[in-house]
């Protein structure tokens, strides 16, 4: 996989870097057609690149953009636990993932990955849920 994938800096300061523009581009579009814009939500994973350092630097701009709005987030944290996670650098992601948070959202749910699992092993009666 890819570097940003994987890694909360390449994904924060590398690639994330260049496609951001075009994310808020595509974010102010979308403001334009609200009459009374309250706030924004989002949905990420923080064991990954992706989630935790490119969802952080939106969540980081977005405030920077619009700082009187409410900045909302659900949290999915990583399940670290397991012994044989696919990404070595979850808690490095958890923890600069978390720092974003505290500076840019409002709200932050935090659900466990883990609990997750839970779930769908009693409901689909299954050992580890896959895709």
């Amino acid at each position: 996989p890819a570097s940003s994938q994987v890694n909360w800096f390449d994904a924060h300061y590398g690639e994330g870097r260049d496609i951001v523009d075009e994310v808020m581009d595509t974010c102010r579009k979308e403001t334009e057609h609200c009459d009374h814009l309250q706030g924004f939500q989002m949905i990420h994973n923080i064991g990954g690149g992706t989630g935790s350092g490119f969802g952080g630097l939106c969540l980081s701009h977005l405030r920077e953009e619009y700082p009187d709005r409410i900045a909302c987030t659900y949290t999915i944290l990583p399940q670290l636990l397991l012994p044989n996670s696919e990404n070595p650098f979850e808690s490095y992601n958890l923890v600069l993932g978390m720092h974003q948070l505290i500076q840019n959202s409002d709200i932050t749910h935090i659900m466990g990955n883990d609990s997750f699992n839970t779930i769908s092993q009693r409901m689909f009666e299954c050992g580890r849920p896959d895709i």
